[in-house]
């Protein structure tokens, strides 16, 4: 008995030492907040990690973590994150938030096969505009001051923008399937000399490539689930 409770014990011990740090799910919060999660966050089957706030451009102000609001997107095969910005830019002015992050599949998690980049509500009068710039480097982590490890910049595909003039609002990139990406984004509005320019968000998404196991797994399950509504309607009568 005294070697089944320390064999019990023992296990409980490693088990709790196995989950002291666990990845918890993304949530609304700050971008600061975000800052501060050691193993980062997960968003479906992807990890979203090592959160950089990188400089502004020389002539532009950083808009601060603390007034960036960060959201999950939760979208099967799309899992990504919601920046709200929430900026207006006038007089001259030139706002801009430059970040970056990392995403890996979780254990089973898909690869990841491309990127989406949205930008949602942003408005621009005269010579204002807003932008936005996703860059993404394949296979590994992005650097401390956020740029591709330099053997890997020569091989990386997944610059692409978005621009505010004309209005454009998704933009998105495919590559060879990767288990880790670094990804930087630069988003910001600007007055120009007469115009305003106002940036509501964006959003990234990392587009996972599902494995033909998850593909066998949805579809009997889509199959259930419409002949269940099937037989719902025909004992109903149609109502």
């Amino acid at each position: 008995m005294k070697a089944l409770i320390w064999l019990t014990g023992a296990a409980l011990a490693a088990l709790s030492i196995g989950s002291a740090a666990p990845i918890v799910p993304c949530v609304s919060g700050s971008y600061a907040s975000y800052q501060a999660l050691t193993m980062g966050c997960s968003v479906n089957d992807q990890q979203f990690s090592g959160f950089q706030i990188l400089p502004a451009a020389t002539g532009s102000t950083a808009i601060l973590p603390g007034l960036i609001t960060v959201s999950p997107i939760t979208m099967v095969f799309g899992p990504g994150l919601l920046f709200t910005l929430n900026a207006s830019a006038s007089n001259g002015q030139s706002l801009e938030a430059r970040l970056g992050f990392n995403v890996n599949p979780l254990a089973l998690g898909n690869p990841i096969g491309g990127s989406t980049l949205t930008q949602n509500g942003g408005t621009a009068a005269l010579d204002g505009g807003v932008t936005g710039i996703e860059m993404i480097c394949l296979g590994a982590a992005l650097a401390a001051d956020g740029t591709c490890p330099t053997s890997l910049a020569s091989s990386n595909p997944g610059t692409f923008a978005l621009d505010g003039i004309p209005p454009q609002s998704t933009d998105s990139v495919s590559f060879a399937a990767q288990t880790l990406v670094g990804i930087t984004g630069d988003f910001s509005a600007f007055a120009g000399t007469a115009g305003t320019a106002a940036v509501t968000s964006f959003g990234i998404q990392a587009n996972a490539i599902p494995e033909p196991g998850t593909l066998a797994l949805l579809c009997p399950a889509e199959i259930g689930l419409s002949l269940w509504r099937r037989k719902k309607t025909i004992q109903t009568g149609g109502f």
